[in-house]
């Protein structure tokens, strides 16, 4: 009993850690305490994510080999952060957690799909439940939308154009992968990285960076570079096409900038396509981006 609760709770800490491509137990814990020092409800609420995303697929009979890794644990970590953040109600609490155990079947499910066509899951499970889940708050009361679920008309839709540039959304981008908009937290996500792979943490580096000034260049709105939500998806883009899927060209890490790139221009244009119904973009960047170049190597093996 006491093995498997220790092989548990390993998983369940690599399932956070694999948020970022990494199976590390270090990582892991220093990504859950910087979660913890930015909010405890937030931190218990990760824990708490990644180990019901896990016992969910042992119960279920998943590989002992994929659920170890844990694998069935980071689409579930980011279901329950979302759902916690974006939803309200006194049922919140349960209904994220809920949630994140759903997501581990919706994963599964979605493996098997995408299987067919040499396909990574990547993020895709959390974003599809948060946005149900989000549509569901509209019609049923047992759980409300938040403050910051509000659908807009984009005909009385206006730029930001007043606030001042801040270098702090240059590595706050990182901590926005767990929806976090502080310094602190993002730089010990950074560190985590870098135990986990030197590489990648040069990676998330010149992802953050060229998401960063990508979207300063072509003109974005200065309040969301400020936060770093045009870098998030940029980070998580680079490691994954430069680094982690079928990167095997020595010159991977170009088509890596150019897939951060593309993440910008398609976190513009997928905001403003979401901004009538009020839903959050949340990774779909990435996925759209990391598929694309995924399917291209498929024909182009060069890049």
């Amino acid at each position: 009993m006491k093995e498997k609760f220790i092989q548990l709770m390993s998983a369940s800490v690599k399932g956070i850690s694999q948020v970022v491509f990494i199976e590390n137990i270090i990582s892991g814990l220093l990504i859950l305490t910087g979660i913890f020092l930015y909010s405890i409800p937030l931190g218990f609420i990760t824990i708490g994510s990644a180990i019901t995303g896990t016992l969910v697929a042992i119960i279920s009979g998943a590989d002992k080999k994929i659920w170890v890794t844990g694998f069935f644990g980071f689409n579930s970590v980011l279901t329950g952060l979302a759902i916690y953040l974006f939803l309200e109600g006194p049922h919140k609490w349960i209904t994220a957690l809920v949630c994140a155990g759903v997501t581990a079947i919706v994963t599964a499910a979605l493996m098997n799909i995408t299987k067919h066509f040499d396909m990574p899951v990547l993020t895709f499970p959390y974003i599809i439940l948060t946005w149900f889940f989000i549509g569901t708050s509209f019609r049923l009361s047992f759980i409300k939308p938040g403050a910051n679920i509000i659908p807009q008309n984009l005909l009385n839709w206006e730029r930001d154009i007043g606030s001042s540039l801040d270098w702090h959304g240059l590595i706050e981008g990182i901590g926005q992968i767990f929806f976090l908009d502080e310094m602190v937290p993002a730089v010990i996500f950074l560190l985590a990285i870098f135990i986990g792979s030197i590489r990648y943490g040069i990676y998330a580096i010149i992802g953050s960076a060229i998401g960063w000034l990508s979207a300063l260049f072509l003109g974005g709105e200065i309040s969301l570079i400020n936060l770093g939500l045009y870098n998030y998806n940029a980070v998580l883009t680079m490691i994954a096409v430069s680094a982690v899927l079928e990167a095997k060209h020595k010159n991977a890490w170009i088509t890596g900038i150019f897939a951060s790139i593309l993440s910008v221009h398609i976190t513009a244009s997928l905001d403003t396509f979401l901004l009538q119904y009020g839903l959050p973009i949340l990774t779909m960047p990435f996925v759209l981006s990391t598929w694309l170049i995924q399917n291209a190597r498929k024909v182009f093996p060069n890049i």
